[in-house]
């Protein structure tokens, strides 16, 4: 469950409000710094008002700063200690420090005072899922569905709590109510980028094109997101569309030049399928530098050599690839090879 728990937390606190494309970048950021001072003055003009401590901590919510956004709301319900918007907010920045126990006592606290709060069973529920509890997740959001079923992070959740059973279990059951889960929260909020995200990957699993209309409705909403350039990238190369493939690792690199699965990829495109030696030596360099100890980079780093006639430095790669995974069975066929010329 840790890849659960790693989308639990970053898509319901910060990547639910991706970032939009903006070229205008000096304009956006006076933008963000007026906005910080203006609550900033706020608060000093009147501290005791809770709501100013909830509008910046929304803000540093907004901006992924989880950090300060606990700290104002712990001002703010120091202030105002029975307000169940503001205890539901704090339960939802605790889960961001994985402060679980915290984020449980905020949530349970809303639905005595408010038993109605769908979104506070939601949160419960991903409690319950962070701590390897599907059982009991899923019942608090059956509990949330009886009271509002329009709750497309609560579909998202149980898509993902459904995809991890089928992980571990094969079921074909829970793979299509995965589906089913990740379809009806893309449904109920079409700007939904990781359900958008998790529909591309089962769909790509299932060999079905529908992906990458699901990674196009990602990049629509995050046109910056490498994640979604390198999935698409990864189907088209499953599908020999290399050139499309190209493309997106080229559009990775120039959005994120520390990428190292976009320039590895390209090297094997340039290595084993378009014959171009050269550019394959110059990708997989890329790759060995922002990851050192990839004895796979190494090892094909090694074969571009040899294909190019280099057979000095082919051994000199195969032999860095052994050094780096003494049990690498391929370098060390290739360097058998090389070395019986």
């Amino acid at each position: 469950m840790i890849r659960i728990a790693f989308i639990l937390l970053i898509t319901m606190l910060v990547a639910c409000q991706p970032k939009e494309t903006n070229t205008e970048e000096k304009p956006q950021v006076i933008a963000e710094v007026d906005s910080f001072k203006i609550l900033s003055d706020a608060i000093a003009n009147a501290s005791s008002d809770a709501k100013n401590w909830v509008n910046r901590a929304d803000y540093f919510i907004k901006i992924g700063n989880i950090k300060d956004a606990k700290i104002d709301l712990e001002k703010a319900i120091l202030l105002d200690s029975t307000n169940t918007t503001y205890r539901y907010k704090y339960g939802n920045v605790l889960i961001g420090v994985l402060d679980l126990a915290g984020a449980k006592y905020n949530f349970e606290y809303v639905i005595k005072r408010d038993t109605m709060h769908a979104e506070a069973y939601v949160g419960l529920g991903r409690v319950y899922a962070l701590i390897d509890n599907a059982g009991v997740a899923t019942a608090y959001l059956n509990k949330a569905y009886k009271i509002n079923k329009n709750l497309p992070e609560a579909y998202f959740l149980e898509g993902l709590i459904y995809r991890s059973d089928y992980q571990e279990t094969e079921r074909p059951e829970s793979w299509k109510r995965a589906k089913s889960s990740f379809q009806t929260a893309v449904e109920q909020n079409p700007n939904f980028y990781d359900a958008h995200i998790m529909l591309g990957v089962m769909n790509a699993a299932e060999d079905n094109v529908e992906a990458l209309d699901n990674f196009n409705s990602a990049l629509a909403i995050a046109p910056e997101s490498t994640e979604a350039w390198y999935n698409k990238g990864i189907y088209y190369q499953e599908h020999k569309k290399y050139s499309q493939a190209k493309y997106c690792y080229r559009k990775i690199v120039a959005l994120d030049t520390a990428f190292y699965e976009a320039y590895y990829n390209q090297g094997y495109i340039q290595n084993g399928l378009d014959k171009n030696y050269d550019s394959a030596i110059y990708f997989f360099e890329k790759a060995t530098l922002i990851d050192s100890l990839s004895a796979n980079a190494f090892n094909n780093l090694g074969l571009a050599h040899e294909y190019k006639g280099n057979d000095q430095m082919a051994i000199k790669y195969y032999k860095k690839a052994i050094q780096l995974q003494p049990d690498f069975a391929l370098a060390k066929k290739n360097l058998d090879i090389v070395l019986a010329k």
